[in-house]
C-alpha cells in the first residue's frame, strides 16, 4: 500500500485512492450532518463526492471521511496538494 501512496501525485489520484478506502462505508446521514454544521457544499454536492461522482473535491471527501469514519486514519500522502505544487511535480517527472 505504501508504494501506491508514494506514486500518487495529483489531487484527483488522491481522491480515487481515498475513495477506494471509503466507498460504501460513509453513512448517508453524514451529508446532512455536515450541511447542518455549515459546510460550504450543499447536500447534492456532498452526495456526489460521497458516491465518487465528483473527483475534483478531495477536501470534501476528507471532510466526509473524518465525520463518517472517525476511526479511519487518513494517510498524510492523501492530503491535498496545492495546484502549483502539483503542476511542478508533474512537470519535473516529465523531463
Amino acid at each position: 500500500m505504501l508504494d501506491i501512496l508514494r506514486a500518487v501525485k495529483t489531487n484527483e489520484q488522491r481522491y480515487y485512492v481515498l475513495m477506494a478506502l471509503t466507498y460504501g462505508r460513509i453513512p448517508p446521514a453524514v451529508v446532512d450532518k455536515l450541511v447542518l454544521k455549515g459546510h460550504p457544499a450543499n447536500s447534492t454536492q456532498l452526495n456526489a463526492v460521497r458516491l465518487g461522482r465528483s473527483a475534483n473535491n478531495l477536501p470534501w471527501l476528507i471532510d466526509l471521511t473524518r465525520v463518517g469514519l472517525p476511526d479511519l486514519e487518513i494517510p498524510a500522502e492523501l492530503m491535498p496538494v496545492e495546484a502549483a505544487t502539483e503542476a511542478a511535480t508533474l512537470f519535473a517527472e516529465a523531463q
